[in-house]
């Protein structure tokens, strides 16, 4: 591993979802929160203050449990207030919204999680903060994959799924 990408990976951050848990294995991401069945409106300010300094990157991967925030208007401030109080703190955040998962197909407004998600950030007009959608990772011709990289739930991914997501990852925020 070159010097750039090793110094790099040593200053990742974390905060997620289930779909983050698997993240410090397959991208050797040691500072991180990451709890399966949690959505934006836990409190995250702060869970990973003791890792993050301005030479940080935060990655944060939300949106796959938050329909219940979606439907009750909460999401777009919870997505807000996290992405503001990291964005102030690191030398970048990259919020990943939700992959499309088999979810999409039976609760149509999950899609839209992702909008959402991807509005409040370009309205944060932070410039260090910024937004990438996994739906064209997940979801490329349209339908969501339940291929190798999906774990038999269709939700979560294979390991083979995390270590594409991590690969994703690594690529969309690490060095030039």
């Amino acid at each position: 591993m070159d010097p750039a990408t090793a110094a790099f990976l040593a200053n990742l951050a974390l905060i997620g979802d289930s779909q983050a848990v698997q993240m410090n294995y397959y991208a050797n991401i040691q500072a991180q929160d990451a709890r399966g069945g949690y959505g934006v409106e836990t409190k995250w300010e702060g869970s990973i203050d003791a890792w993050v300094t301005k030479n940080h990157t935060v990655i944060v991967m939300l949106g796959s449990n938050d329909a219940y925030n979606y439907l009750g208007g909460v999401l777009t401030q919870r997505v807000t207030e996290i992405a503001r109080y990291y964005g102030r703190r690191a030398k970048q955040v990259v919020w990943f919204g939700p992959p499309c998962s088999w979810l999409a197909q039976k609760y149509p407004y999950l899609p839209k999680i992702d909008q959402v998600i991807e509005e409040a950030i370009l309205d944060l007009k932070m410039p260090n903060v910024r937004y990438v959608s996994l739906f064209p990772l997940t979801a490329p011709r349209g339908t969501c994959l339940r291929d190798k990289y999906r774990s038999v739930d269709g939700i979560h991914f294979s390991p083979e799924g995390y270590a594409n997501l991590a690969a994703f990852v690594i690529k969309t925020v690490g060095p030039k």
